[in-house]
């Protein structure tokens, strides 16, 4: 008997602890590249934060290639804070410098990365997209007039809409020229959009699944359905959080194990499992700390950690 839809994924078992990982998208980035850095991975996740929308993700991913710096012409004081609208609210900060620090550092290790990246993933949270209004807000940052992040500024100062799918495809489809060695993955994030209720939320999805597709097949990246494992072989709400759209602890955990099984080596599982046991024991807190016992554990302890900072030095 069964009692879920499995979703068939074909193995590229591609990512072990040499690979060089760089991670643009939505929440279930940051969730899937916490794991990975936790398991020993070299992953740069969000440079800009945490973003939605495929244009702001491409505009991100375009100024990492660059590696251009933020200036004070990309920012904006509001609400006592200074603040940029291709990033995320935790890069603001009262101290206009402090907060280009901040954006800079995370922009030079993301241009850093991609310099010698081997894998490039790419999650789409929603197609809609908030456009700018008031022109006293546009600066260097916003081109385009779409925006990352709207900073709590008043609803009127924006427009929204749906992407076309063209309009999500066109600047994706350049990928392929930015590296011949770049292996790129796209997922959708699993998180409900129902911000404009059910049926809304399923044509956004919906958009970014028919736009993903075409991408993937004119740049021939591989695709990783998130979305598909949580509709399907997750479908009960005991899987989502308390608020009934984020998947849950447990939801994340099985999506990543089955990301894992797709694209980690043999040989990296077993180092990350390996990983996650010495990190175990390093969280260890003894009864008899001065005791033998705990000493011999604690060398056997030590030359695991050895042998593996030596066959993995990064």
């Amino acid at each position: 008997m069964k009692f879920t839809t499995p979703i068939n994924i074909k193995p590229n078992k591609t990512i072990d602890h040499n690979s060089r990982i760089l991670m643009l998208g939505s929440c279930f980035t940051e969730n899937i590249g916490k794991k990975l850095i936790e398991s020993g991975f070299n992953v740069v996740m969000n440079p800009m934060g945490i973003l939605y929308n495929p244009i702001s993700i491409y505009t991100a991913l375009e100024r990492i290639i660059d590696g251009r710096e933020f200036t004070e012409d990309d920012l904006f004081f509001h609400n006592g804070l200074w603040a940029s609208f291709m990033h995320h609210g935790s890069f603001s900060h009262s101290d206009k410098n402090e907060a280009l620090r901040m954006m800079n550092e995370r922009l030079h290790e993301g241009h850093e990365q991609l310099k010698n990246a081997t894998h490039l993933i790419i999650t789409f949270g929603s197609a809609e997209v908030y456009e700018i209004l008031d022109s006293q807000y546009f600066t260097s940052a916003t081109t385009q007039h779409i925006v990352s992040n709207c900073h709590k500024l008043p609803s009127r100062n924006f427009a929204t809409r749906l992407l076309s799918i063209d309009e999500i495809t066109t600047p994706y489809t350049q990928l392929s020229t930015l590296n011949s060695q770049l292996s790129t993955l796209f997922t959708i994030s699993p998180v409900r959009y129902l911000g404009k209720g059910a049926h809304s939320g399923q044509i956004n999805k919906s958009t970014l699944l028919l736009a993903t597709d075409q991408i993937c097949r004119e740049i021939t990246a591989d695709y990783f359905p998130a979305y598909e494992i949580m509709m399907d072989e997750l479908r009960d709400y005991r899987y989502y959080a308390a608020d009934m759209i984020h998947p849950s602890e447990i939801a994340v955990d099985y999506i990543f194990e089955r990301f894992t099984e797709t694209y980690l080596t043999s040989e990296a599982i077993r180092t990350a499992n390996e990983i996650q046991k010495i990190k175990k024991s390093l969280s260890h807190r003894p009864l008899h700390p001065d005791s033998e016992e705990y000493k011999t554990f604690q060398k056997k302890l030590l030359e695991q950690i050895d042998t593996l900072t030596k066959k993995y030095p990064l």
